[in-house]
């Protein structure tokens, strides 16, 4: 049993790791987006 939750929870730190990047990430594009339409309308 402490070899599945030490894999559980290995793979459930992993699993959040790559989440929170992704967030990252979605967060920076948006940002980019939102940053080129105002210099776009500002021109």
């Amino acid at each position: 049993m402490e070899i599945w939750t030490k894999l559980l929870g290995d793979l459930f730190s992993d699993t959040v790791g790559i989440a929170s990047i992704s967030v990252i990430a979605l967060t920076c594009v948006i940002a980019t987006v939102i940053i080129s339409m105002f210099i776009v309308k500002s021109r």
